[in-house]
């Protein structure tokens, strides 16, 4: 079983793929949700939709989804695309099909419109949270948005 310190100091090796070694991520996984179930913490995963390819994030759902998480936060990025290039558009609905996890959308929320696609009519099943790190103008949107009968 892994301490704290050595959670915090894990290192996952990178396959051959360029993306991580998806055995090692599985393996984490087990221990933590093992060790979090035990002591009553409950455990969520942030994640970004892989490092290099979209389609890594395919194989990482497929490991996120053997483990009991409290919910999953998808963040639709590559680790190469850092902040520059926009989220991958589409990946989260597909994901909320396909994932039996109550899940948290983590991307870019600049204005309203970005919440379309999360709209009761809209979508398949419920969305759990949306994870917003407001601009000041979002807030303000999100003020007015909420004062209107």
């Amino acid at each position: 079983m892994l301490t704290p310190q050595e959670v915090s100091e894990h290192a996952f090796q990178k396959a051959s793929f360029g993306g991580y070694n998806m055995h090692q991520v599985d393996e984490f996984l087990s221990e933590v949700c093992e060790w979090t179930q035990k002591q009553g913490i409950r455990f969520s995963v942030k994640t970004r939709i892989g490092m290099c390819e979209e389609d890594e994030f395919w194989e990482l759902l497929s490991v996120y989804e053997k483990h009991p998480l409290c919910e999953l936060i998808i963040h639709p990025r590559l680790q190469t695309d850092y902040y520059v290039k926009p989220v991958h558009e589409g990946l989260f609905e597909k994901a909320m099909k396909l994932s039996r996890h109550s899940l948290c959308y983590n991307g870019d929320i600049f204005s309203i419109g970005v919440f379309s696609p999360f709209q009761k009519g809209n979508r398949k099943r419920e969305l759990t949270r949306i994870l917003l790190i407001p601009t000041v103008q979002t807030a303000l949107d999100l003020i007015s948005l909420s004062l209107k009968p």
